[in-house]
């Protein structure tokens, strides 16, 4: 069957794609059957979607391979080569589509250099004919057809939707439990709450109650993106615009002062996303007296407002100046002003701006941000641990707001986590966006815009392992997608004291 690429749309596709206009000066098509879905994928996921942008420069593009591929390893000795999808950035076997997961993309010498791909729609490999026989190079070859490269379409990333891609037996199910249990009995633990969920339509594995509302902390940073991108798309709100022009009156400069020169009026407000303003964190940074908003909390609970938040973030000296090429500082200040910068456009309480922006398009019922006209809702949350302490800090997580004020249930933040990697709440397109570069934050997490990346040490998964793509709060909390398997994890330890923790037991569950 053959037909111009131009027939259907790329993001209406529902089979294997035939790639004769992808290939400028040659007049050969590339067979593909009929749109016959693969048994291994999910109709629901249609190809064409990528989120990557093709035209971001790469490493990659000096050793001929297209720049959507951000990256390549190769083992001579064992002719291994694997390529890394720059949708999802999960480590995939060569010579396949990494992204569509629908077909084998084999051409010709000539046809590599001569393919392009325009826009986002596409993220693929110029495939190697040298590992592939010639009959395979001279038509189109469907992963159902092919034993070896079944493996790519069980894992490889599909990024139009987290759908499910590995699927979700009892036998899984139970080691998923077991994994939990053991996470669970943890000395260190709070009260132990988490959730996976492999498929919309699929139940979750649950442990404790999936409607225990807990504070999610930083996790509450999704929230802020998600209603950043939908101002944005109204035309409300500008990502490039200095921060300064919607707190006009406020009061915001001294902020970023390096070198004597206050670059406070430069910073925009995707850098306060980003966490590359170089603006200080008022909340875990060292003031000249030693003390930090979290250690004085913990001794005593108080309340506090943006006028606070500036005047201790101006004790701290910045560490470099906004948008410093490689530079990133994680800063619940940054969080603070564009909370402010949500209330200020809306002409609402960011709470309320929560509730309209996600909860109420979600339908999340158990959802809300604690501000002070919610205190006295504090005692129905769940409480952290901080060491030996079970502090009551009502006044302070009525205060934290758009960096870590949002209470929320296992069963709200798996709907909202998969929305927002699916794109319901905006166009699909800022997925790609927020997530098209990774900056160093705190070993072994990055940050993109408005968005965290963990990913296991080398020691760890020398071969590569799934990464997990969402956010992590100080409560314990981790709400994340693993990459390419459709799998998305929510769990709160309920505790402070072991950053660590948390983590270890979402790869332990993911693992199963």
């Amino acid at each position: 069957m053959r037909m111009p690429v131009s027939a259907v749309p790329l993001s209406r596709r529902t089979g294997p794609v035939i790639l004769r206009d992808l290939l400028p000066g040659t007049s050969r098509s590339v067979t593909a059957k009929p749109a016959v879905p693969n048994r291994l994928m999910s109709t629901r996921w249609l190809a064409g979607t990528c989120t990557a942008d093709p035209r971001r420069p790469s490493s990659t593009m000096r050793r001929g391979v297209l720049p959507c591929i951000t990256t390549w390893r190769a083992w001579s000795a064992t002719r291994m080569r694997m390529v890394r999808c720059g949708s999802c950035f999960i480590w995939l076997p060569g010579n396949a589509c990494a992204t569509i997961c629908w077909a084998v993309l084999p051409f010709t010498a000539s046809e590599k250099a001569s393919l392009r791909v325009s826009g986002a729609a596409w993220a693929t490999e110029a495939a190697s004919t040298r590992a592939r026989p010639p009959a395979m190079r001279d038509r189109g070859v469907t992963l159902s057809n092919v034993a070896p490269v079944r493996w790519i379409g069980r894992n490889a990333c599909s990024s139009a939707k987290w759908g499910s891609v590995i699927p979700m037996d009892a036998a899984r199910a139970e080691r998923i439990r077991a994994a939990m249990a053991k996470a669970a009995g943890s000395r260190w633990c709070g009260e132990f709450l988490a959730s996976v969920v492999t498929d919309d339509e699929a139940p979750a594995i649950v442990h404790g109650s999936p409607d225990r509302p807990f504070f999610i902390a930083s996790a509450t940073k999704l929230y802020v993106t998600a209603i950043a991108a939908r101002l944005r798309a109204s035309g409300d709100l500008d990502w490039d615009a200095p921060f300064a022009d919607y707190l006009t009156g406020t009061g915001v400069g001294g902020l970023c002062v390096v070198d004597g020169v206050d670059h406070t009026p430069l910073v925009t407000v995707r850098q306060l996303l980003a966490h590359t303003s170089g603006i200080p964190d008022y909340f875990e940074g060292r003031r000249p007296d030693g003390t930090n908003t979290f250690l004085q909390v913990l001794a005593e609970d108080f309340a506090w407002g943006l006028d606070d938040v500036i005047g201790w973030t101006r004790e701290m000296p910045a560490p470099f100046a906004p948008g410093t090429p490689g530079r990133a500082l994680y800063s619940d200040t940054n969080y603070q002003l564009l909370g402010a910068i949500i209330e200020r456009v809306t002409g609402m309480s960011f709470a309320a701006a929560v509730q309209a922006h996600a909860c109420d398009p979600l339908g999340l019922g158990d959802t809300w941000c604690m501000d002070a006209s919610s205190r006295g809702r504090y005692d129905q949350v769940a409480r952290f641990r901080v060491g030996d302490m079970l502090p009551a800090i009502p006044l302070a997580m009525s205060s934290v707001g758009a960096d870590g004020g949002v209470v929320s249930t296992l069963r709200d933040s798996q709907r909202f986590l998969r929305a927002l990697l699916a794109g319901e709440l905006f166009d699909r397109a800022v997925i790609g966006e927020i997530t098209a570069e990774w900056r160093r934050i705190f070993r072994p997490l990055r940050y993109g815009t408005g968005i965290m990346l963990f990913r296991l040490p080398r020691v760890m998964a020398p071969f590569g392992a799934p990464d997990f793509i969402g956010h992590s709060g100080a409560s314990g909390t981790v709400m994340f997608g693993v990459a390419g398997t459709g799998t998305t994890i929510v769990l709160t330890t309920n505790q402070a004291e072991r950053r660590d923790l948390p983590f270890r037991m979402m790869v332990s569950v993911a693992r199963r």
